[in-house]
């Protein structure tokens, strides 16, 4: 009998092992850039025959977008829902390949086509002592450039929304590109029916698109 209880046992904990490997993350993200406080900001480079715009972009208010996020056994995808993002509006979604150190850009135009690149890892300057709660979880604050971004230590993925972000013991769940612009986990929650697949179709994709370097530009 005790042998039996044994043998029940390593079946039960080999089963939890499979489970936990085959459990992935998801998380919505909301985006919000303040456009009217920026340029009101920079109001005394506007010419004065285009001033009247502000009036219309106040009543505009900030532009919102919204962003999945997914991970599971070393895959990721972040997708646009309705990003306004200008160099990543070709774009519908970000692969990340985390064995490879690989990210596809699947096309808009065309979701069977990837732009491969590499993941470049960030110099971060870890700012110990600040902590902030975003949605339930603890988040450590790190800096990288302009950029400042908050960690979950407790979800161990070295990512976050919007740029092959890497090099962090964590996931960034805020990012806070500038007083008017940010990104912050509204959601997260565990789920086991995650599916990733990475495109056969690839091309190579310029890291600088626009005079803009995607992967490391500050916002």
């Amino acid at each position: 009998m005790k042998g039996l209880n044994t043998t029940v046992l390593v079946i039960i904990l080999c089963t939890s092992q499979i489970l936990a490997q085959s459990r992935g993350i998801y998380i919505e993200f909301e985006e919000v850039q303040d456009i009217y406080s920026l340029l009101k900001e920079q109001a005394s480079a506007i010419p004065k025959e285009k001033a009247s715009v502000l009036g219309l972009i106040k009543e505009q208010g900030p532009w919102v977008n919204h962003y999945t996020y997914e991970y599971i056994n070393g895959k990721s995808a972040f997708r646009f829902l309705n990003s306004n993002v200008q160099h990543l509006s070709d774009y519908i979604a970000q692969l990340r390949n985390f064995e490879e150190e690989k990210i596809y850009l699947i096309a808009a135009k065309d979701t069977t086509l990837g732009y491969v690149d590499t993941v470049e890892c960030h110099e971060w300057q870890l700012v110990p002592g600040e902590t902030k709660n975003i949605a339930g979880y603890e988040c450590k604050k790190a800096i990288f450039k302009n950029s400042v971004v908050w960690y979950a230590e407790d979800i161990p993925i070295p990512d976050g929304p919007g740029k092959p972000w890497c090099g962090l013991p964590g996931m960034i769940l805020m990012c806070e590109y500038s007083p008017y612009h940010s990104m912050t986990a509204k959601r997260v929650e565990t789920r086991n029916n995650i599916i990733i697949e990475f495109p056969k179709n690839t091309k190579p994709f310029p890291s600088v698109r626009k005079g803009v370097n995607w992967k490391t530009s500050d916002n």
